[in-house]
């Protein structure tokens, strides 16, 4: 069966880091490492934290949800089988559990996903962007010059605001690569105070090893 592959769009940040490596495509090789580790995809944190985004947002049915770094995208596939539709964009397409890529090559439901960097200002908002954010288990795994890059992209692809899951400890699977995976640990103050520059913060739960956040765009209703 030939692929259906008009759901996916790579777009490069063009972008070096200090050894004037490209930053996405040395995240992306790392990260593709680290998911053929089967261990790697058994917890998802994005399935997980489907029913505090429930109660917390309530996002309206038939509403556009992005997951921004959606991992083995379990979480987005539930979003979608329930009635949202749901744009995606992880580093690396290799990420994403076998079931999910089907459902995204096949148009079982109303899903894309993009490979790209979540700090990449330069993607079109047409191609990213919708009513709400999703973004678990990801903003601790980013450059951490480019975090703020990174939550200002998010907010303003929103119409009405994001949720995060965030890790406030060191990860334990990057050894297995040699390369550490969290790459901006902060304390749970840190990341409300940083959050709160870009929209309301409308809850703020510091769970000791985790912060879980609801910011709300400035503007909106």
């Amino acid at each position: 069966m030939q692929e259906n592959t008009q759901h996916k769009v790579e777009v490069p940040t063009g972008k070096l880091n200090e050894s004037g490596e490209d930053t996405h495509e040395s995240e992306k090789s790392k990260y593709e490492a680290v998911w053929d580790i089967p261990n790697y995809r058994i917890h998802s944190p994005g399935e997980k934290s489907l029913h505090a985004f429930k109660n917390i947002v309530d996002p309206k049915k038939g509403s556009t949800i992005v997951d921004f770094g959606n991992g083995c995208g379990r979480a987005s596939l539930l979003m979608a089988e329930n009635g949202h539709k749901v744009k995606m964009i992880d580093l690396t397409e290799k990420s994403m559990d076998e079931d999910v890529r089907l459902a995204v090559v096949n148009e079982l439901h109303d899903m894309e996903f993009m490979e790209g960097s979540i700090w990449d200002i330069s993607i079109p908002k047409e191609q990213l962007s919708g009513d709400y954010g999703y973004c678990c288990d990801v903003m601790e795994h980013i450059p951490p010059k480019y975090v703020m890059q990174t939550l200002s992209n998010i907010m303003m692809r929103v119409e009405e605001g994001c949720f995060f899951y965030i890790c406030l400890v060191p990860d334990s699977f990057g050894k297995m690569i040699g390369k550490p995976l969290h790459l901006t640990v902060r304390t749970f103050g840190w990341w409300k105070e940083h959050l709160s520059e870009l929209g309301e913060v409308v809850e703020a739960r510091d769970l000791l090893q985790n912060g879980l956040f609801y910011i709300k765009k400035k503007g909106a209703e």
